[in-house]
Formats: C-alpha cells, sequence, structure tokens
C-alpha cells in the first residue's frame, strides 16, 4: 500500500485521478489499484507510471521509516508492516466484493434475454 499512498500524492498534487492514470497507461482502475496495493506492479507500467506522472521513480519508493534493531527488524517496523498488510487484505476485499458485484450484474444483463 505504500507505494499506492505515494502514487495518490503525486496524483494529489497534479490534481488527476487514478482513472486518469489508467487511462493513460491503458490498464483498468481495478487493476491498476490492485498492483498499487499489492506492490505486484510490473515493471514496464512502473516505467510507464513514472513517464505519465513525470516525476523520478524515486518519489514512489520512501525511505526507512525506523532504524534496523540488531536482528534487522524494529518492533515499529513490525507494526508498521502488520498495519500496512491488514489495509492492503481490505482492500483487496473491496475490490473483490465490486468484482462480484459487477459479475452479478452483467449475469442479470445476460439473463434478460
Amino acid at each position: 500500500m505504500i507505494l499506492k499512498d505515494a502514487v495518490d500524492r503525486v496524483l494529489s498534487d497534479q490534481k488527476r485521478s487514478l482513472s486518469w492514470l489508467a487511462n493513460e497507461m491503458n490498464r483498468t482502475v481495478d487493476g491498476l489499484r490492485l498492483a498499487l496495493v499489492n506492490g505486484s506492479i510490473k515493471y514496464n507500467d512502473l516505467v510507464r507510471l513514472v513517464e505519465v506522472l513525470d516525476v523520478p521513480v524515486a518519489i514512489l519508493f520512501p525511505k526507512r521509516l525506523n532504524e534496523e534493531t540488531s536482528n534487522g527488524t524494529s518492533f515499529s517496523e513490525t507494526a508498521i508492516a502488520y498495519k500496512l498488510q491488514m489495509e492492503v487484505l481490505k482492500e483487496n476485499i473491496d475490490i473483490l466484493k465490486n468484482t462480484i458485484k459487477d459479475k452479478e450484474k452483467i449475469i442479470e444483463l445476460l439473463s434478460k434475454h
């Protein structure tokens, strides 16, 4: 979700929407949102994203939030990672619910004919 937040900030600064970005990238809004939320965006899409937004790629990847402890991960980082993961899962659930609603509408329309 960190990547999606960064993209949202850039879009907000540019007074543009995620649907505009998806259109410019020839992607669906839900597909782009899911890739950003999961951090699973493809390299070519990331390249296109920074080209369309006209920003350096570094702006999308914030520096580490906390210093590492001796085992490599601080408690704060672990808590933040957990919260971020929960947010990603909640967003994925919302996306899937919307997809199901869309499919149900399609089925309803097709069954009328």
